[in-house]
């Protein structure tokens, strides 16, 4: 399993690094030939078939975001980021379209949305330079509120405890307002009501 802990807290935002595609590549540097000795010299690093970067440590949702870059981490993953719990996720819940292809990846649970509320609260944070696509803190609260019954017992206890220790740095009216919008309304702003606020 990919070594997530490591990653997940290394976000560098003054050193964005990139990406990118064969096609890509091959405009960069002339002709597959060449992007091809630029990998074989070790200049360049074949991340997965077709994927390429600069470095060789590339953390693993970087290139999960690469490669969906129409999904959002969501539950533990931003959990996680966000400091609701200490607990590292042995794989990553990407919220897609409902429409949206599925995803293959063993290390990816993939959630469906309506388009509607997909990129609602989608936010962009860098882990050791590369952005990667996942929910501010309050539509995080959300989620967990919504999904209160399919979640550990633990887990949610220890992030709504967290979540009131981060009382302050929560927006409640965004908070309100993407309650409004999400499915389950009221039962999320009445767990709101009752156990965090």
């Amino acid at each position: 399993m990919v070594n997530i802990r490591k990653t997940i807290k290394n976000a560098d935002k003054n050193k964005i690094v990139m990406m990118f595609n064969r096609e890509e590549g091959i405009k960069k540097y002339g002709s597959e030939y060449l992007l091809n000795k630029e990998v074989n010299e070790g200049r360049l690093f074949k991340l997965e078939k077709g994927i390429y970067s600069e470095t060789q440590d590339v953390p693993h949702e970087a290139i999960i975001s690469y490669k969906y870059p129409n999904a959002v981490f969501s539950g533990l993953y931003a959990f996680y980021q966000h400091g609701l719990t200490d607990l590292v996720p042995e794989f990553y819940e990407l919220a897609t379209d409902r429409d949206a292809a599925k995803i293959a990846d063993p290390s990816v649970k993939q959630i469906f949305m309506k388009k509607d509320i997909l990129f609602v609260g989608a936010m962009v944070e860098y882990v050791q330079g590369y952005p990667i696509r996942l929910y501010d803190l309050e539509r995080t609260i959300v989620e967990l509120l919504r999904n209160k019954t399919s979640l550990p017992y633990d887990l949610y206890k220890e992030c709504i405890k967290n979540c009131r220790k981060k009382i302050s740095h929560i927006d409640i009216g965004k908070l309100e307002e993407y309650a409004n919008i999400c499915p389950k309304s009221k039962l999320v702003l009445s767990r709101l009501l009752e156990e965090i606020l």
